[in-house]
Protein backbone atom coordinates (compact mmCIF):
# COMPACT_ATOMS: atom_id res chain seq x y z
CA UNK A 1 0.00 0.00 0.00
CA UNK A 2 1.54 3.27 -1.12
CA UNK A 3 1.36 6.39 1.06
CA UNK A 4 0.31 8.53 -1.90
CA UNK A 5 -2.55 6.24 -2.90
CA UNK A 6 -6.25 6.83 -2.40
CA UNK A 7 -6.33 3.48 -0.59
CA UNK A 8 -4.00 4.81 2.12
CA UNK A 9 -5.95 8.06 2.40
CA UNK A 10 -8.98 5.93 3.32
CA UNK A 11 -7.00 3.43 5.41
CA UNK A 12 -5.33 5.96 7.73
CA UNK A 13 -8.43 7.87 9.03
CA UNK A 14 -10.16 4.55 9.72
CA UNK A 15 -7.16 3.24 11.65
CA UNK A 16 -6.77 6.45 13.67
CA UNK A 17 -10.48 6.53 14.51
CA UNK A 18 -10.60 2.88 15.58
CA UNK A 19 -7.34 3.28 17.51
CA UNK A 20 -8.79 5.96 19.78
CA UNK A 21 -12.21 4.32 20.14
CA UNK A 22 -10.79 0.90 21.03
CA UNK A 23 -10.22 0.03 24.70
CA UNK A 24 -6.71 1.00 25.83
CA UNK A 25 -5.67 -2.62 26.48
CA UNK A 26 -6.49 -3.60 22.88
CA UNK A 27 -4.90 -0.71 21.04
CA UNK A 28 -1.47 -2.26 20.47
CA UNK A 29 -3.03 -5.49 19.24
CA UNK A 30 -5.21 -3.48 16.88
CA UNK A 31 -2.19 -1.57 15.54
CA UNK A 32 -0.33 -4.83 15.02
CA UNK A 33 -3.23 -6.23 13.00
CA UNK A 34 -3.41 -3.01 10.98
CA UNK A 35 0.34 -3.20 10.30
CA UNK A 36 0.09 -6.83 9.18
CA UNK A 37 -2.75 -5.86 6.85
CA UNK A 38 -0.68 -2.96 5.53
CA UNK A 39 2.13 -5.35 4.57
CA UNK A 40 -0.20 -8.18 3.47
CA UNK A 41 -0.17 -7.08 -0.18
CA UNK A 42 3.49 -8.12 -0.45
CA UNK A 43 4.27 -11.58 -1.95
CA UNK A 44 4.61 -14.39 0.59
CA UNK A 45 8.32 -14.82 -0.10
CA UNK A 46 8.84 -11.21 1.02
CA UNK A 47 7.04 -11.84 4.31
CA UNK A 48 9.39 -14.69 5.27
CA UNK A 49 12.56 -12.60 5.83
CA UNK A 50 10.53 -10.07 7.85
CA UNK A 51 9.18 -12.90 10.03
CA UNK A 52 12.68 -14.35 10.41
CA UNK A 53 14.20 -10.99 11.41
CA UNK A 54 11.45 -10.43 13.99
CA UNK A 55 11.75 -13.91 15.49
CA UNK A 56 15.57 -13.93 15.63
CA UNK A 57 15.87 -10.48 17.18
CA UNK A 58 13.11 -11.14 19.74
CA UNK A 59 14.61 -14.44 20.96
CA UNK A 60 18.20 -13.18 20.84
CA UNK A 61 17.31 -10.06 22.83
CA UNK A 62 15.86 -12.12 25.67
CA UNK A 63 18.82 -14.54 25.68
CA UNK A 64 21.35 -11.69 25.70
CA UNK A 65 19.63 -10.04 28.66
CA UNK A 66 19.27 -13.22 30.70
CA UNK A 67 22.88 -14.34 30.36
CA UNK A 68 25.33 -12.91 32.89
CA UNK A 69 28.44 -14.38 31.32
CA UNK A 70 29.91 -11.78 28.95
CA UNK A 71 31.19 -14.33 26.44
CA UNK A 72 27.76 -15.96 26.21
CA UNK A 73 26.06 -12.60 25.72
CA UNK A 74 28.51 -11.71 22.96
CA UNK A 75 28.02 -15.13 21.35
CA UNK A 76 24.25 -14.65 21.10
CA UNK A 77 24.70 -11.11 19.77
CA UNK A 78 27.18 -12.12 17.07
CA UNK A 79 25.19 -15.20 16.09
CA UNK A 80 21.97 -13.17 15.76
CA UNK A 81 23.68 -10.43 13.74
CA UNK A 82 25.15 -13.06 11.39
CA UNK A 83 21.66 -14.50 10.85
CA UNK A 84 20.16 -11.05 10.23
CA UNK A 85 22.91 -9.97 7.83
CA UNK A 86 22.75 -13.37 6.14
CA UNK A 87 19.01 -12.89 5.69
CA UNK A 88 19.66 -9.48 4.12
CA UNK A 89 22.55 -10.73 1.97
CA UNK A 90 20.63 -13.70 0.58
CA UNK A 91 17.57 -11.74 -0.49
CA UNK A 92 19.28 -8.51 -1.53
CA UNK A 93 22.87 -9.20 -2.57
CA UNK A 94 23.06 -12.86 -3.67
CA UNK A 95 22.07 -12.13 -7.27
CA UNK A 96 24.56 -9.24 -7.46
CA UNK A 97 27.37 -11.39 -6.03
CA UNK A 98 26.75 -14.24 -8.51
CA UNK A 99 26.52 -11.86 -11.47
CA UNK A 100 29.70 -10.02 -10.46
CA UNK A 101 31.56 -13.32 -9.95
CA UNK A 102 30.60 -14.78 -13.33
CA UNK A 103 31.41 -11.50 -15.07
CA UNK A 104 34.82 -11.30 -13.38
CA UNK A 105 35.93 -14.83 -14.29
CA UNK A 106 34.70 -14.37 -17.86
CA UNK A 107 37.51 -11.85 -18.36
CA UNK A 108 39.95 -14.74 -17.81
CA UNK A 109 38.27 -16.89 -20.41
CA UNK A 110 36.64 -19.12 -17.81
CA UNK A 111 33.04 -20.17 -17.64
CA UNK A 112 31.35 -21.47 -14.51
CA UNK A 113 27.65 -22.14 -14.20
CA UNK A 114 26.35 -20.78 -10.91
CA UNK A 115 22.62 -20.84 -10.23
CA UNK A 116 21.36 -17.26 -10.23
CA UNK A 117 19.09 -16.60 -7.22
CA UNK A 118 17.11 -13.92 -9.02
CA UNK A 119 14.28 -13.74 -6.51
CA UNK A 120 14.21 -9.98 -6.01
CA UNK A 121 14.36 -8.57 -2.52
CA UNK A 122 11.66 -7.70 -0.01
CA UNK A 123 10.57 -4.11 0.39
CA UNK A 124 12.10 -2.41 3.42
CA UNK A 125 14.50 -5.25 4.28
CA UNK A 126 17.48 -2.89 4.69
CA UNK A 127 15.52 -0.75 7.13
CA UNK A 128 14.19 -3.46 9.41
CA UNK A 129 17.54 -5.31 9.36
CA UNK A 130 19.33 -2.24 10.73
CA UNK A 131 16.42 -1.69 13.13
CA UNK A 132 16.77 -5.18 14.62
CA UNK A 133 20.57 -5.07 14.76
CA UNK A 134 20.45 -1.73 16.56
CA UNK A 135 17.93 -3.14 19.04
CA UNK A 136 20.17 -6.13 19.85
CA UNK A 137 23.22 -3.93 20.35
CA UNK A 138 21.20 -1.68 22.67
CA UNK A 139 20.19 -4.72 24.72
CA UNK A 140 23.78 -6.01 24.76
CA UNK A 141 25.05 -2.62 25.96
CA UNK A 142 22.23 -2.54 28.54
CA UNK A 143 21.03 0.73 27.07
CA UNK A 144 17.52 -0.70 26.89
CA UNK A 145 15.92 -3.82 28.39
CA UNK A 146 14.86 -6.64 26.11
CA UNK A 147 11.18 -6.52 25.20
CA UNK A 148 9.33 -9.47 26.77
CA UNK A 149 5.96 -8.99 25.08
CA UNK A 150 5.90 -10.75 21.72
CA UNK A 151 3.10 -8.55 20.41
CA UNK A 152 4.73 -5.29 21.47
CA UNK A 153 8.04 -6.29 19.93
CA UNK A 154 6.36 -7.39 16.70
CA UNK A 155 4.61 -4.02 16.52
CA UNK A 156 7.95 -2.27 17.07
CA UNK A 157 9.24 -3.99 13.92
CA UNK A 158 6.03 -3.94 11.87
CA UNK A 159 4.64 -0.50 12.80
CA UNK A 160 3.17 0.41 9.42
CA UNK A 161 4.14 4.09 9.04
CA UNK A 162 7.87 3.34 9.16
CA UNK A 163 7.97 -0.27 7.94
CA UNK A 164 8.77 0.25 4.26
CA UNK A 165 11.33 3.07 4.31
CA UNK A 166 12.04 4.14 7.86
CA UNK A 167 13.02 6.17 9.73
CA UNK A 168 15.30 3.57 11.31
CA UNK A 169 13.89 3.77 14.81
CA UNK A 170 15.68 3.21 18.11
CA UNK A 171 14.39 1.06 20.94
CA UNK A 172 14.80 3.99 23.33
CA UNK A 173 12.38 6.01 21.22
CA UNK A 174 9.57 4.00 19.65
CA UNK A 175 9.66 0.86 21.80
CA UNK A 176 9.49 2.98 24.94
CA UNK A 177 6.47 4.87 23.55
CA UNK A 178 4.60 1.64 22.86
CA UNK A 179 4.36 1.14 26.62
CA UNK A 180 2.67 4.51 27.08
CA UNK A 181 -1.08 5.02 26.89
CA UNK A 182 -1.95 7.43 24.10
CA UNK A 183 -4.93 9.73 24.50
CA UNK A 184 -6.65 11.77 21.83
CA UNK A 185 -4.74 15.01 21.25
CA UNK A 186 -6.26 17.52 18.85
CA UNK A 187 -2.94 19.32 18.43
CA UNK A 188 -1.14 16.16 17.37
CA UNK A 189 -3.97 15.23 15.01
CA UNK A 190 -3.83 18.57 13.18
CA UNK A 191 -0.03 18.68 13.26
CA UNK A 192 0.12 15.20 11.75
CA UNK A 193 -2.37 16.09 9.03
CA UNK A 194 -0.35 19.17 8.05
CA UNK A 195 2.83 17.10 7.87
CA UNK A 196 1.08 14.49 5.71
CA UNK A 197 -0.18 17.22 3.36
CA UNK A 198 3.33 18.65 3.05
CA UNK A 199 4.74 15.18 2.37
CA UNK A 200 2.12 14.55 -0.32
CA UNK A 201 3.00 17.91 -1.87
CA UNK A 202 6.65 16.89 -2.12
CA UNK A 203 5.90 13.42 -3.46
CA UNK A 204 2.99 13.87 -5.83
CA UNK A 205 3.45 17.41 -7.10
CA UNK A 206 7.26 17.54 -7.33
CA UNK A 207 8.85 14.08 -7.20
CA UNK A 208 6.32 12.24 -9.38
CA UNK A 209 6.34 14.95 -12.02
CA UNK A 210 10.12 15.21 -12.04
CA UNK A 211 10.35 11.43 -12.43
CA UNK A 212 9.01 11.51 -15.99
CA UNK A 213 11.78 13.77 -17.24
CA UNK A 214 14.53 12.15 -15.13
CA UNK A 215 13.61 8.56 -15.98
CA UNK A 216 13.48 9.33 -19.69
CA UNK A 217 16.93 10.93 -19.70
CA UNK A 218 18.68 8.35 -17.52
CA UNK A 219 17.14 5.49 -19.50
CA UNK A 220 18.64 6.88 -22.71
CA UNK A 221 22.09 8.21 -21.76
CA UNK A 222 23.30 8.38 -25.36
CA UNK A 223 20.35 10.40 -26.68
CA UNK A 224 20.89 13.66 -24.80
CA UNK A 225 23.66 16.16 -24.29
CA UNK A 226 24.35 19.53 -22.73
CA UNK A 227 21.63 21.50 -21.00
CA UNK A 228 18.88 18.84 -21.04
CA UNK A 229 21.25 16.54 -19.13
CA UNK A 230 22.29 19.25 -16.69
CA UNK A 231 18.63 20.02 -16.03
CA UNK A 232 18.01 16.32 -15.39
CA UNK A 233 20.90 16.24 -12.89
CA UNK A 234 19.41 19.10 -10.88
CA UNK A 235 15.91 17.72 -11.21
CA UNK A 236 16.89 14.32 -9.83
CA UNK A 237 18.58 16.04 -6.89
CA UNK A 238 15.21 17.46 -5.91
CA UNK A 239 13.24 14.40 -6.99
CA UNK A 240 15.02 12.04 -4.59
CA UNK A 241 14.86 14.58 -1.77
CA UNK A 242 11.14 15.28 -2.23
CA UNK A 243 10.41 11.58 -2.71
CA UNK A 244 12.23 10.36 0.39
CA UNK A 245 11.54 13.31 2.70
CA UNK A 246 7.94 13.27 1.48
CA UNK A 247 7.67 9.64 2.58
CA UNK A 248 9.19 10.53 5.94
CA UNK A 249 6.77 13.43 6.43
CA UNK A 250 3.81 11.15 5.76
CA UNK A 251 5.24 8.46 8.06
CA UNK A 252 5.94 10.90 10.89
CA UNK A 253 2.58 12.61 10.40
CA UNK A 254 0.68 9.31 10.41
CA UNK A 255 2.42 8.21 13.61
CA UNK A 256 1.85 11.57 15.26
CA UNK A 257 -1.89 11.33 14.66
CA UNK A 258 -1.84 8.24 16.91
CA UNK A 259 0.38 9.94 19.49
CA UNK A 260 3.71 8.34 18.51
CA UNK A 261 6.72 10.48 17.60
CA UNK A 262 9.14 9.00 15.09
CA UNK A 263 12.71 10.20 14.69
CA UNK A 264 13.48 13.22 12.53
CA UNK A 265 15.00 12.10 9.24
CA UNK A 266 15.58 15.31 7.24
CA UNK A 267 16.48 18.84 8.20
CA UNK A 268 16.71 20.93 5.01
CA UNK A 269 19.88 19.17 3.74
CA UNK A 270 20.38 21.30 0.64
CA UNK A 271 21.01 24.33 2.83
CA UNK A 272 24.07 22.67 4.41
CA UNK A 273 27.30 24.65 4.10
CA UNK A 274 29.61 21.62 4.33
CA UNK A 275 29.51 17.90 3.62
CA UNK A 276 29.72 17.21 7.35
CA UNK A 277 26.66 19.36 7.92
CA UNK A 278 24.87 17.74 4.97
CA UNK A 279 25.11 14.35 6.66
CA UNK A 280 23.72 15.83 9.86
CA UNK A 281 20.66 16.83 7.86
CA UNK A 282 20.19 14.01 5.30
CA UNK A 283 18.73 10.60 6.25
CA UNK A 284 19.50 11.38 9.88
CA UNK A 285 18.31 8.05 11.23
CA UNK A 286 20.77 6.14 9.00
CA UNK A 287 23.61 8.59 9.67
CA UNK A 288 23.21 8.36 13.44
CA UNK A 289 22.82 4.57 13.23
CA UNK A 290 26.13 4.26 11.38
CA UNK A 291 27.73 6.67 13.83
CA UNK A 292 26.59 4.85 16.98
CA UNK A 293 26.91 1.24 15.83
CA UNK A 294 29.87 1.37 13.43
CA UNK A 295 31.85 4.63 13.48
CA UNK A 296 32.22 4.94 17.27
CA UNK A 297 33.03 1.22 17.83
CA UNK A 298 35.77 1.60 15.19
CA UNK A 299 37.26 4.34 17.31
CA UNK A 300 35.54 7.41 15.89
CA UNK A 301 37.82 10.42 15.95
CA UNK A 302 39.64 9.24 19.07
CA UNK A 303 42.27 7.49 16.97
CA UNK A 304 45.27 8.70 14.94
CA UNK A 305 44.54 10.65 11.77
CA UNK A 306 45.01 7.90 9.20
CA UNK A 307 42.79 5.56 11.20
CA UNK A 308 40.10 8.23 11.45
CA UNK A 309 40.18 8.64 7.67
CA UNK A 310 39.87 4.87 7.31
CA UNK A 311 36.88 4.85 9.66
CA UNK A 312 35.15 7.56 7.65
CA UNK A 313 35.70 5.75 4.34
CA UNK A 314 34.43 2.46 5.81
CA UNK A 315 31.25 4.12 7.08
CA UNK A 316 30.46 5.78 3.77
CA UNK A 317 31.28 2.68 1.73
CA UNK A 318 28.89 0.68 3.91
CA UNK A 319 26.30 3.43 3.47
CA UNK A 320 26.59 3.00 -0.29
CA UNK A 321 26.37 -0.79 -0.13
CA UNK A 322 23.36 -0.55 2.20
CA UNK A 323 21.40 1.23 -0.52
CA UNK A 324 21.55 -1.66 -2.95
CA UNK A 325 23.45 -4.26 -4.96
CA UNK A 326 24.94 -2.01 -7.60
CA UNK A 327 28.42 -0.60 -8.20
CA UNK A 328 26.86 2.85 -8.64
CA UNK A 329 25.83 2.91 -4.96
CA UNK A 330 29.33 1.88 -3.93
CA UNK A 331 30.76 4.71 -6.04
CA UNK A 332 28.29 7.17 -4.52
CA UNK A 333 29.23 6.23 -0.96
CA UNK A 334 32.96 6.21 -1.70
CA UNK A 335 32.80 9.68 -3.29
CA UNK A 336 31.09 11.05 -0.20
CA UNK A 337 33.67 9.44 2.07
CA UNK A 338 36.64 10.76 0.09
CA UNK A 339 35.17 14.24 -0.12
CA UNK A 340 34.40 14.18 3.61
CA UNK A 341 38.04 13.38 4.39
CA UNK A 342 39.39 15.95 1.90
CA UNK A 343 37.05 18.69 3.11
CA UNK A 344 38.22 18.13 6.68
CA UNK A 345 41.81 18.69 5.58
CA UNK A 346 40.87 21.73 3.52
CA UNK A 347 38.94 23.20 6.44
CA UNK A 348 42.05 23.55 8.58
CA UNK A 349 43.95 25.12 5.68
CA UNK A 350 41.12 27.57 4.97
CA UNK A 351 40.94 28.52 8.65
CA UNK A 352 44.65 29.38 8.66
CA UNK A 353 44.36 31.42 5.47
CA UNK A 354 41.30 33.19 6.85
CA UNK A 355 43.17 34.11 10.03
CA UNK A 356 46.11 35.48 8.04
CA UNK A 357 43.99 37.46 5.59
CA UNK A 358 41.36 38.56 8.13
CA UNK A 359 38.61 36.85 6.19
CA UNK A 360 36.55 36.07 9.27
CA UNK A 361 34.48 39.20 8.63
CA UNK A 362 33.17 37.56 5.45
CA UNK A 363 31.61 34.73 7.43
CA UNK A 364 28.19 35.06 5.77
CA UNK A 365 29.69 35.10 2.28
CA UNK A 366 31.81 32.06 3.11
CA UNK A 367 28.72 30.26 4.38
CA UNK A 368 26.79 30.89 1.16
CA UNK A 369 29.79 29.80 -0.88
CA UNK A 370 29.91 26.62 1.19
CA UNK A 371 26.20 25.96 0.54
CA UNK A 372 26.69 26.33 -3.23
CA UNK A 373 29.81 24.14 -3.26
CA UNK A 374 28.25 21.41 -1.10
CA UNK A 375 25.04 21.41 -3.10
CA UNK A 376 26.86 20.94 -6.40
CA UNK A 377 29.01 18.16 -5.03
CA UNK A 378 25.82 16.40 -3.93
CA UNK A 379 24.35 16.94 -7.42
CA UNK A 380 27.46 15.29 -8.89
CA UNK A 381 27.26 12.24 -6.64
CA UNK A 382 23.54 11.77 -7.33
CA UNK A 383 24.48 11.12 -10.97
CA UNK A 384 26.23 7.91 -9.90
CA UNK A 385 23.38 7.06 -7.52
CA UNK A 386 20.73 7.33 -10.25
CA UNK A 387 22.63 5.99 -13.28
CA UNK A 388 22.10 2.39 -14.31
CA UNK A 389 25.85 1.72 -14.33
CA UNK A 390 29.20 3.40 -13.74
CA UNK A 391 29.65 3.55 -17.52
CA UNK A 392 26.33 5.37 -17.94
CA UNK A 393 27.23 7.85 -15.19
CA UNK A 394 30.56 8.72 -16.83
CA UNK A 395 28.89 8.96 -20.24
CA UNK A 396 26.21 11.29 -18.89
CA UNK A 397 28.79 13.62 -17.31
CA UNK A 398 30.86 13.64 -20.48
CA UNK A 399 27.82 14.45 -22.63
CA UNK A 400 26.71 17.18 -20.23
CA UNK A 401 30.12 18.86 -20.36
CA UNK A 402 29.68 19.69 -24.05
CA UNK A 403 27.03 22.29 -23.13
CA UNK A 404 25.22 21.47 -26.34
CA UNK A 405 21.67 20.43 -26.89
CA UNK A 406 18.43 22.34 -26.57
CA UNK A 407 15.18 21.68 -24.78
CA UNK A 408 13.08 22.07 -27.90
CA UNK A 409 13.55 18.54 -29.18
CA UNK A 410 15.03 16.92 -26.09
CA UNK A 411 11.76 15.64 -24.67
CA UNK A 412 8.11 15.86 -25.50
CA UNK A 413 7.31 17.72 -22.32
CA UNK A 414 4.85 20.57 -22.35
CA UNK A 415 6.39 23.87 -21.36
CA UNK A 416 3.51 24.53 -18.99
CA UNK A 417 4.40 21.33 -17.10
CA UNK A 418 8.01 22.43 -16.77
CA UNK A 419 6.86 25.87 -15.64
CA UNK A 420 4.69 24.40 -12.89
CA UNK A 421 7.46 22.04 -11.79
CA UNK A 422 9.97 24.87 -11.48
CA UNK A 423 7.36 26.98 -9.72
CA UNK A 424 6.66 24.28 -7.11
CA UNK A 425 10.39 23.81 -6.57
CA UNK A 426 10.66 27.53 -5.89
CA UNK A 427 7.81 27.24 -3.37
CA UNK A 428 9.56 24.32 -1.67
CA UNK A 429 12.88 26.11 -1.32
CA UNK A 430 11.19 29.33 -0.20
CA UNK A 431 9.44 27.48 2.61
CA UNK A 432 12.67 25.74 3.63
CA UNK A 433 14.66 28.99 3.63
CA UNK A 434 11.98 30.59 5.79
CA UNK A 435 12.09 27.60 8.16
CA UNK A 436 15.89 27.77 8.26
CA UNK A 437 15.89 31.48 9.11
CA UNK A 438 13.02 30.93 11.58
CA UNK A 439 11.26 33.96 10.12
CA UNK A 440 7.70 32.95 10.82
CA UNK A 441 6.35 36.44 11.51
CA UNK A 442 4.67 36.55 8.12
CA UNK A 443 2.65 33.50 9.19
CA UNK A 444 1.63 35.09 12.46
CA UNK A 445 -1.83 35.82 11.16
CA UNK A 446 -4.16 32.85 11.36
CA UNK A 447 -5.84 34.12 8.19
CA UNK A 448 -2.56 33.89 6.24
CA UNK A 449 -1.90 30.41 7.61
CA UNK A 450 -5.28 29.16 6.51
CA UNK A 451 -4.82 30.71 3.06
CA UNK A 452 -1.56 28.78 2.77
CA UNK A 453 -3.21 25.53 3.92
CA UNK A 454 -6.12 26.07 1.54
CA UNK A 455 -3.79 26.59 -1.43
CA UNK A 456 -1.79 23.50 -0.44
CA UNK A 457 -4.91 21.31 -0.24
CA UNK A 458 -6.29 22.68 -3.52
CA UNK A 459 -2.95 22.01 -5.22
CA UNK A 460 -3.01 18.42 -3.97
CA UNK A 461 -6.56 17.91 -5.24
CA UNK A 462 -5.74 19.42 -8.64
CA UNK A 463 -2.36 17.81 -9.25
CA UNK A 464 -2.16 14.60 -7.20
CA UNK A 465 -4.63 12.52 -9.16
CA UNK A 466 -3.24 13.71 -12.52
CA UNK A 467 0.38 12.85 -11.73
CA UNK A 468 1.95 9.57 -12.74
CA UNK A 469 1.94 6.77 -10.18
CA UNK A 470 5.49 6.23 -8.96
CA UNK A 471 6.66 4.04 -6.13
CA UNK A 472 8.75 5.66 -3.44
CA UNK A 473 12.43 5.50 -4.38
CA UNK A 474 13.63 4.37 -0.95
CA UNK A 475 10.94 1.72 -0.85
CA UNK A 476 13.28 -0.26 -3.12
CA UNK A 477 15.99 -0.37 -0.48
Amino acid sequence: MQFDSLQYMVFLPIIVTLFYTAPAQWRLAFLLCASVYFYASAPTIYVLPLFLATLVSYCAGILIERRQDESARKYYLVFAIILLIGNLAFFKYANFAVTSFTTAISYWGLSVHVPNPNHGFPTGISFYTFLTIGYLIDVYRRDHPAEKSTGTFALYILFFPKLLAGPIERSKNLLAQLHEQKNFDYTKITSGMKLIAWGLFKKTIIANRAAFYVDTVYSNPTHYAGWPLIFAFYLYTFQIYCDFSGYTDIAVGSSRMMGYDLLENFRRPYLASSIREFWRRWHISLTTWLRDYLYLPLGGNRVIKWRWRFNIIVVFVLSGIWHGPNWTFLAWGTLHGVYYVLSDGMKSICNRIGALRSLERFHTLNKYAGIVLTFHFVVLTWIFFRANSITDALLLMQSASTLRGTFNNALKVARIDMFWLVFWLAVLMTVEIVQESRSFQWLGSSRLRWIFYYLLVMSLLLFTFTSTDNNFIYGRF
